[in-house]
């Protein structure tokens, strides 16, 4: 798969530049235009090669070759397209902006996570204190005290205290 996913078309402009040519024309030009935003915007000049991309015999590419490269930037070896290369730095600058902003964003929350992870690490379970410390009754939970109160009369002792 490409690391391109999508390539922007502006179909007015795509429409107003190419009414004059023909059906099999246009399928030429979007096969070649999409074969090299995949490539990083060139393709070779290879005949044989652009009438693969173009899904022609080479006797058939060859008849709408003139065509088709007048849309093309055309030198030795390679062609390529001003448009289609503006929109593919324009789509790489996005597409790093982005990663920029995604690693920062995953940076922060890595830090965010691990300092959580660090204060959770460093709590230690405590027991609160006895919320009863009063001795007449811990002895009478213990049932360690001696007493002549009745048991209601030692619990209401027990708590007056608290």
């Amino acid at each position: 798969m490409s690391e391109r996913p999508f390539m922007q078309l502006y179909v007015s402009d795509f429409i107003g530049d190419t009414l004059h040519l023909s059906t099999e024309q246009i399928g030429a030009y979007m096969l070649l235009l999409m074969a090299m935003w995949n490539a990083g915007g060139k393709l070779t000049r290879d005949p044989s090669k652009l009438a693969l991309i173009t899904r022609m015999s080479l006797k058939k590419w060859r008849t709408l070759e003139a065509d088709l490269l007048a849309f093309f930037e055309v030198r030795e070896h390679e062609i390529s397209h001003n448009r289609l290369t503006k929109e593919l730095q324009k789509s790489e600058r996005k597409s790093n902006s982005r990663a920029t902003a995604g690693a920062k964003g995953g940076a922060a929350k890595h830090l965010k996570n691990k300092q959580m992870r660090l204060a959770n690490d460093t709590i230690l379970l405590k027991h609160l204190p006895d919320t009863i410390t009063n001795k007449k009754s811990n002895d009478f939970f213990l049932g360690t005290g001696a007493s002549n109160k009745s048991p209601r009369d030692q619990i209401m002792e027990a708590f007056s205290d608290v």
